[in-house]
Formats: C-alpha cells, sequence, structure tokens
C-alpha cells in the first residue's frame, strides 16, 4: 500500500464523522387520532420526533390541577401543541408548568435546539427556563428561542415552560444535528492506517541507513 493511500485513509477515518441525519422536529401531536382535534394522555409521557427516530422527548406537569394529564391540541395554525388538559383552552396557563426532559437530545450532541410556543394571542405570554436562566415569548419577545447548550446540559438536561398570561402551548422543539464521535470501526480502522504508516516510515529509514 502506498504511503500517499494509507495517509488519506487514516486521515478520512481519524475525522468526526458528521450526522447524516435530517433536522427532528417534535410537533406534540403522536397520538392525535387523524379527524380529532385533540387527546388527553398520562403526565409523564414520551413523544417521538415526525421523522420516525427513535429519539424521545418526556414531558410531564409540575404544577397544576391534581392528576392532570397532558393535552395533545390540534387546533390549526398555532394553535397545535402541548397543554395541560382540563384547564382554559386545554393549554398551559399562569398556576401550572410542564417539564421537558431533554436529555436524549443532548445525546445526540447537536448544533442547535430551538423551542418554540403556539397559541400566543396578544396580552398573552411564556417563559421557559432552565437553570437560572429564563426567556421570555410572546408579549415579551420572540415566539422561538435556540437554548444555550452548554446552561441546558449543567441543569440536568430539562427546560420548564409556563405562561406569564393569558395560556399557551409548547408548539414544538427542532433540534439540528450537529458532529458526531467517529465510530467504533472508523476508529479501529484509523488505527490500522496509523500502524501501516508507521511500518512504512520504519522500512524507508531503515533503507536510508543500509
Amino acid at each position: 500500500m502506498k504511503f500517499s493511500l494509507v495517509l488519506a485513509l487514516a486521515s478520512a477515518m481519524a475525522m468526526p464523522v458528521l450526522s447524516s441525519a435530517s433536522t427532528l422536529t417534535w410537533n406534540f401531536l403522536n397520538d392525535v387520532p387523524g379527524n380529532s382535534s385533540g387527546v388527553a394522555v398520562t403526565s409523564p409521557h414520551s413523544f417521538t420526533d415526525t421523522q420516525g427516530d427513535s429519539t424521545t422527548i418526556v414531558a410531564s406537569v409540575v404544577f397544576g390541577p391534581a392528576n392532570a394529564k397532558l393535552y395533545e391540541k390540534k387546533g390549526g395554525g398555532d394553535e397545535n401543541g402541548l397543554g395541560i388538559y382540563g384547564l382554559d383552552d386545554n393549554e398551559i396557563d399562569t398556576r401550572s408548568e410542564v417539564k421537558l426532559d431533554l436529555n436524549s437530545l443532548l445525546a445526540l450532541n447537536p448544533a442547535s435546539i430551538a423551542v418554540s410556543l403556539g397559541s400566543v394571542q396578544s396580552g398573552e405570554g411564556g417563559f421557559i427556563q432552565y437553570g437560572n436562566t429564563f426567556y421570555g415569548f410572546g408579549v415579551y419577545d420572540e415566539s422561538s428561542h435556540v437554548l444555550n447548550l452548554s446552561t441546558l446540559s449543567k441543569n440536568g438536561g430539562f427546560i420548564n415552560v409556563f405562561a406569564t398570561g393569558g395560556n399557551v402551548l409548547i408548539g414544538s422543539i427542532t433540534a439540528t444535528p450537529g458532529a458526531q464521535a467517529p465510530e467504533p470501526a472508523n476508529l479501529a480502522l484509523a488505527g490500522a492506517g496509523l500502524i501501516a504508516l508507521g511500518c512504512i516510515a520504519r522500512r524507508k529509514f531503515a533503507q536510508q541507513k543500509q
């Protein structure tokens, strides 16, 4: 095997492998029948992304009515998303809060995770909280926010969503793929290439001494 070929092989195998997966989106409508405007599900509940990937987000009601259920609302437009069953419009109000576990997303090593709220009418607003970080939506700011992944990771991979006026929905979460660690097979191949390089260099050095 020529030196240049081995070098190219080893270099290629040692580089991080970019994820081939497309951007993943969770709209929290996994269980809604085709002609239904929504469905109540128990808390906590796992949601898969719309692309059919195995990555899940676990949602739970942390403040709200006793034995509260989550509500997957399909009202069209920005009236789609995750709320709390039995509250006004089956949405998250100022007396309630929903927690999302995003650890499975962090394990994908994403480039970014964005959260959007739905059903934010005039005079309504909401906040997401992770650790000591708060971000306002609706009357306070734009309707979508890109999470600080370092802060999210340091605070357990959880975010909490609550309304600061009126009621809102968790509209969607989008994860953009990032660089992945090399596969074990790639690492083994890279190692073999480096060993071959070492053998060639040693042989060449020995020939020069003769």
